[in-house]
């Protein structure tokens, strides 16, 4: 399981249009029209592409974007992360978060199981979560799921009633609370077997 995160700071310079570009002119089959189009798609705010297309590079199969960008229904960033659900002995079939009906029809018979794993595994680097104070609360109290990296530098504290206490800094480009770092105990506890809850005391 990927245990490193790529901050959101970092993403902005690794996942740029100018590399997404220099990925395309090595791909076989990419003109220069596709490559500028490709980048184009793969770069729009509203229903981008860049984290899928990093997770494809770091899975070795980038052309693929393609059938991500053709996808119909349309998928993107927005539909991260994605699932999986065994059939059987022959494969597996990928869905959108919180959708076990429709499966994604750009995972397609290409992808063997290996790269299906592997694309489930790569996306957690890519989706560490964010965090904001609403008004007049110290604590935060989220859940996710239990795959999910934290932007967290850690340093255990012991013990408490509760469990295991941390004292830990936020990366700065994974808050909005006025200030570059952020000490925090955070109190990890399971809810289910298919999510954490994290309770977060901002010092």
């Amino acid at each position: 399981m990927a245990t490193e995160f790529c901050p959101n700071s970092a993403q902005a310079e690794l996942i740029s249009e100018r590399l997404i570009r220099q990925h395309l002119q090595l791909l076989p089959g990419f003109s220069d029209k596709d490559i500028q189009n490709t980048s184009a798609k793969i770069c729009r705010e509203m229903d981008g592409h860049r984290k899928i297309f990093a997770i494809l590079v770091l899975v070795g199969v980038p052309a693929r974007i393609r059938h991500f960008l053709s996808s119909q229904p349309s998928v993107s960033d927005a539909d991260l992360p994605f699932t999986k659900k065994e059939h059987g002995p022959g494969g597996a079939q990928v869905y959108r978060h919180g959708d076990s009906v429709n499966p994604l029809k750009c995972f397609n018979s290409l992808w063997n199981r290996l790269e299906i794993n592997r694309f489930l595994e790569f996306q957690w680097k890519f989706l560490a979560p964010s965090f904001s104070r609403g008004a007049e609360k110290p604590v935060i109290d989220q859940r996710f799921e239990p795959e999910i990296i934290l932007p967290f530098s850690w340093k255990s504290l012991g013990q408490g009633s509760g469990g295991e206490v941390f004292r830990a800094e936020i990366h700065p480009s994974h808050h909005s609370f006025g200030i570059e770092m952020v000490s925090i105990a955070p109190l990890i506890r399971p809810i289910d077997s298919h999510a954490l809850e994290i309770v977060l005391t901002i010092f």
